[in-house]
């Protein structure tokens, strides 16, 4: 038994409370918790590690 919230299993407002599984990366797989900043492309969940390893700056258009 919990001895914060007093329950066998912590409800989510516990500090004791085990976090949520809300899904799984696209691209690598890794968990995403509840409240965890994530991306949807194309209806595809990006985590936040793996949109920053995307990352680049565009370049400009040859002049030719």
């Amino acid at each position: 038994m919990c001895e914060v919230c007093g329950y066998v299993r912590c409800p989510a407002g516990c500090p004791n409370a085990q976090p949520v599984v809300a899904g799984l990366c696209w691209r690598c797989g890794c968990e995403i918790y509840a409240g965890d900043r994530v991306y949807n492309i194309n209806d595809e969940i990006w985590c936040e590690n793996c949109i920053d390893e995307c990352e680049t700056e565009a370049d400009y258009p040859d002049d030719e």
